[in-house]
């Protein structure tokens, strides 16, 4: 987590959702952890399978949301959302979460 957020998110109920197991130290909590278990991130073809892999573990779902931190270059934001839009989301299309709910019905 960026160094001038994270004394203030310690202990706090979105920290803890980060958590695979919840008594994980909040202080393990370090960007690796973050890239290889809670981020979306890579080209689009990792991002795609990241998505699709994590549509499968949790059963579904129909949305997917893209939150961005305010970095320094607000072109690389755009870029990014960009990438997202064009090249994963056409990827990641069929999982409309329409499978989803014809099991729970």
């Amino acid at each position: 987590m960026h160094g001038s957020q994270r004394p203030n998110r310690l202990g706090s109920g979105p920290i803890q959702a980060t958590k695979i197991d919840p008594s994980r130290p909040d202080d393990a909590l370090t960007v690796d952890y973050m890239m290889e278990h809670i981020w979306i991130m890579g080209d689009p073809e990792e991002c795609a399978t990241r998505i699709r892999t994590l549509y499968e573990q949790v059963g579904g779902f129909g949305h997917l949301l893209a939150i961005t931190q305010d970095p320094g270059d607000p072109a690389w934001e755009i870029e990014c959302l960009q990438l997202l839009k064009e090249e994963v989301g056409p990827r990641v299309a069929d999982l409309t979460g329409r499978d989803l709910m014809q099991t729970t019905r």
